[in-house]
């Protein structure tokens, strides 16, 4: 199975690059590193694609309501 590296992570797929991001960090933390990560991922990366991604979604429909409000 699947085993999560660090909360913050970089994966490559072909000619794709995800880069997860530690959501908890970014609504209640602040940025807590995420920002560097990202530029550095990006300046590094031969991906023709590049996903960001994130445990909770920045718009949501749910009780809840947005990511950051809750």
């Amino acid at each position: 199975g699947f085993v999560l590296p660090s909360p913050t992570y970089t994966v490559e797929l072909g000619n794709t690059q995800l880069l997860a991001l530690d959501s908890d960090a970014i609504f209640w933390d602040g940025d807590s590193g995420e920002a560097a990560f990202i530029r550095m991922t990006l300046a590094n990366s031969r991906a023709r694609w590049r996903v960001l991604l994130a445990h909770h979604p920045r718009y949501a429909n749910a009780r809840h309501g947005n990511a950051g409000s809750y």
